[in-house]
Parts: structure tokens; sequence; C-alpha cells
């Protein structure tokens, strides 16, 4: 009698580990999106655009990852990637005021364009 007691005892308490409550992954908590990863060495604040790039963006504060998405995507969507050379985007004159030492025409690689951008966007 006393060991079916204690087995009784054991498969209930099982059950109720089996039961518990199951911890909300990261994708399904239900905080706001547009803050997730904002600006970690920034303390909480996302970067802020100038006046040029923001005319690209239409946003004055993103993540620096979705302000360069933007202007890439800005880039393909007036095709101003070069059809001989597809590695190279052509300024045109939204693009001449963040890369203000080439002409509307002149030919930039992807890594020139990023590093121009890190100069219009300002971390505070």
């Amino acid at each position: 009698m006393r060991s079916t007691a204690i087995a009784n005892k054991i498969t209930a308490k099982n059950e109720r580990k089996r039961t518990k409550k199951k911890k909300k992954s990261r994708s399904e908590d239900s905080s706001d999106e547009s803050t997730l990863g904002a600006g970690r060495k920034t303390g909480g604040r996302l970067p802020r655009c100038d006046a040029a790039l923001y005319q690209i963006t239409g946003t004055k504060t993103d993540t620096k990852d979705e302000i360069v998405r933007k202007v890439f995507k800005y880039v393909k969507e007036k095709k101003l990637r070069d059809p001989a050379d597809t590695r190279l985007i052509v300024v045109d004159k939204k693009l001449k005021k963040i890369c203000f030492r080439h002409r509307p025409g002149d030919r930039i690689t992807s890594k020139e364009l990023v590093k121009y951008l890190k100069e219009h966007v300002s971390g505070k």
C-alpha cells in the first residue's frame, strides 16, 4: 500500500512539471519591433539622419542597418546600378548631396557609399 502512495505522489509531481507554462521566445514577445536592437552603443537612442539623407530614406531616426537598407532600396528603385559593371553605383542629384566629392554621373562602389553614409548619421 505504501509503495503505491509514493508512486502516485511521484507521478503527480511529474505531471505538474510537464504542465508548467513555457517561457515566451523573443519572436513571440509582444514588445515594439521598432525599438528592437535600438542602438546598443547609443544607450537605446536611434541614430539621426541629416537633411540630405532624410530625402532618400524618408525617416529622421532609424537603426544604421535600416538606413543602409533604405539607401540601397533607393538605388534599386531608381536603377542607379551601372549596367556594364553592376558593382558600381551611378551618382544622381540626391546621392550627390551624400557623396559630396562626386558629381552626378560619376560611379562609386557600394563600400564608398556606405563610408559616405557614416558622415550623415549621428549617434546622438
